[in-house]
């Protein structure tokens, strides 16, 4: 776990950030790499976790998703994914304006309606 060093009136002390430390690229590499030579392949994400100071389980994480993105294994690429997302976002907000749309009264004319639903997004979130 990543520590940072607050100065207090007692002097320097060491706390948590709170955020377990992520494996970086390179320690992923080497653990896709380890787990190729079948002599090694049991336990060797556990065993480069360790020595990195990192949890398998972060580390485990990581292996499976630098995987998926270069088409090893199956799956949603992160690219995907984060389109996936953005495609959900924009869906949810057409949805929302959709709604406000339908539910003004077709009395108001329809420049009224546009502010309405522009200060509606502007409103901040709860």
């Amino acid at each position: 776990m990543r520590t940072t060093q607050l100065l207090t009136a007692r002097g320097p002390i060491r706390t948590p950030l709170g955020l377990p430390d992520a494996p970086d690229q390179e320690h992923v590499g080497w653990a896709i790499e380890a787990s190729k030579d079948p002599a090694g392949r049991a336990g060797a994400i556990k065993r480069i976790a360790d020595q990195l100071d990192v949890h398998p389980e972060a580390l485990r994480g990581s292996v499976k998703r630098a995987e998926i993105d270069e088409g090893v294994v199956p799956g949603t690429t992160s690219a995907e994914a984060a389109r996936i997302a953005e495609l959900e976002r924009e869906v949810k907000e057409l949805r929302r304006a959709n709604a406000i749309l339908k539910s003004a009264p077709r009395s108001r004319p329809m420049n009224q309606i546009g502010r309405d639903l522009v200060n509606s997004w502007r409103a901040p979130a709860r």
